[in-house]
């Protein structure tokens, strides 16, 4: 049966790389975002990429394309917000690729995260691959959308999160801060 629970051609396996790629890329940038206490444009960068894609999606299912047709769209809509966020970044804060020394620290520090994304990966996708095998495509299918409605509401509610977590603190240590922050939990 091979690696995958399911039959998938080539350019549907060079999609999901491409969509997998540009989610864990745009996650730097997005770090950065939060650091900088931009959560407006986190937030309207998450949104439109869920929209892009939702949209295409609708569209491209809509017109027989399938499984294919759900992979382009993700693939493309974060090769969209990926464009927007280099140009954003290079706009405010400039590029310059590392070299000798600064190359080999950055390889030493990000090879280790990468090798951990990729355990994460197995780890979190590990389900699918059991279920598929064990049950089919269909109940995949079924058990694959199950999981994305049961994470739309954490989505939902992943901004706020982030605002709270960066702002508790600040917020305890104010005039009254400790009864402010009881009254919100």
């Amino acid at each position: 049966s091979g690696l995958l629970p399911v039959e998938a051609s080539s350019t549907e396996l060079q999609l999901l790389a491409v969509s997998f790629a540009l989610a864990a890329f745009l996650e730097t940038p997005f770090a950065l975002m939060r650091t900088e206490g931009r959560v407006g444009t986190f937030t309207v960068c998450s949104i439109l990429r869920l929209v892009v894609q939702i949209s295409l999606m609708a569209v491209l299912l809509h017109a027989g394309w399938g499984v294919m047709g759900a992979l382009l769209a993700s693939a493309l809509a974060s090769l969209a917000l990926s464009v927007a966020v280099v140009t954003d970044l290079i706009s405010r804060i400039g590029i310059s690729l590392p070299r000798g020394s600064a190359l080999r620290d950055q390889a030493l520090y990000g090879g280790p995260l990468m090798l951990a994304g990729l355990a994460a990966f197995a780890q979190n996708a590990g389900d699918r691959w059991l279920v598929g095998e064990t049950f089919g495509t269909v109940d995949l299918a079924v058990y694959a959308l199950a999981v994305k409605a049961a994470l739309f509401t954490s989505l939902v509610l992943r901004p706020y999160d982030m605002w709270w977590e960066a702002n508790r603190m600040r917020l305890r240590d104010g005039p009254g801060g400790l009864a402010r922050v009881r009254k919100a939990i």
